[in-house]
């Protein structure tokens, strides 16, 4: 059993390790959503708290949130599963809509050269846009 590590330096992975020996926790995982958030696809991926033990991680429910803060999430979730389509599919009309959904980016043209250049850098690991 893990005494006493705070003289080290607390990473991630010694906080899980010390929850599964019994040191009950709180940490941020990364879910699916399955009802944890209203008004967020079922499929998406979602970071929220989460009660760690010896024996599970449990998702805690988040429920509903502002419209705001919805929107600004659901947003993000459709451009991550653009994304994740158009690497898939090959599909670089898909991927270019996903980079123009994102608030950051504010002009076509940037956003058109932008991939471009990442599909050339990249070619070796997004071999589906050839």
């Amino acid at each position: 059993m893990l005494t006493n590590t705070s003289h080290f330096c607390k990473g991630r992975a010694v906080r899980v390790i010390e929850a599964t020996v019994g040191n009950l926790r709180y940490l941020e995982f990364a879910v699916q959503n399955k009802k944890l958030m209203h008004d967020l696809p079922d499929n998406t991926i979602i970071e929220v708290p989460a009660l760690i033990d010896l024996n599970e991680i449990q998702p805690i429910y988040i429920g509903k949130l502002s419209d705001g803060i919805t929107c600004m999430l659901y947003t993000q979730a459709i451009i991550q599963r653009l994304s994740v389509d158009a690497a898939i599919e090959g599909d670089k009309e898909k991927a270019l809509q996903a980079m123009l959904l994102d608030p950051v980016v504010d002009e076509f043209e940037n956003a058109r050269k932008c991939l471009n250049e990442l599909l050339e850098v990249h070619s070796d690991l997004l071999s589906r846009f050839r």
